[in-house]
């Protein structure tokens, strides 16, 4: 996974959650979310 996609994951985590209730993303639920973005962030491009 490239680093520069998994921040910006995280980024939108980080929003969508809360700031104060994600202060450390669960590694497992941020790639599964990772994979339902990436068929839309394909679709996107």
């Amino acid at each position: 996974m490239e680093l520069c996609f998994f921040l910006q994951i995280d980024w939108r985590l980080r929003h969508i959650i809360g700031f104060q209730q994600i202060r450390v993303p669960d590694i497992q639920y941020v790639q599964k979310v990772a994979d339902r973005l990436e068929m839309k962030e394909i679709t996107n491009l």
